[in-house]
């Protein structure tokens, strides 16, 4: 009888088990999650070229700082610097050269992606 008794104690207090979802759906999701990261960030990535390439000739018209005195070293320097700033602009993904195109490339990512 103790054992019964035991049985009916012990079954009481083990907690119940939650369902457990599939692994291949829950691995498909966070894929998906990872390549729709991926694809954001390389979003983001082209409307910071983008918008690089438009802001590069701002530095066109500015005369060479007298201290630094001009030359490859600060065009280098602008470079980056544009290329930063554009980064900066774009990496929270609210900025967009063109919503069309990046309309456009999203669709025919889930299409073929």
């Amino acid at each position: 009888m103790s054992n019964d008794y035991n049985s009916a104690i012990i079954n009481k207090t083990k907690p119940m088990q939650e369902p457990r979802q599939s692994n291949s759906y829950s691995t498909s999701k966070a894929n998906f999650n990872i390549e729709s990261k991926k694809f954001n960030e390389a979003l983001n990535e082209l409307n910071a070229t983008l918008l690089s390439n438009m802001l590069e000739p701002i530095y066109e018209d500015i005369e060479p700082d007298p201290l630094t005195g001009g030359g490859f070293a600060e065009e280098t320097l602008n470079h980056f610097l544009v290329n930063e700033y554009a980064r900066e602009i774009t990496k929270d993904g609210n900025f967009k050269i063109d919503p069309n195109l990046n309309k456009q490339l999203l669709k025919k990512y889930q299409n073929h992606g």
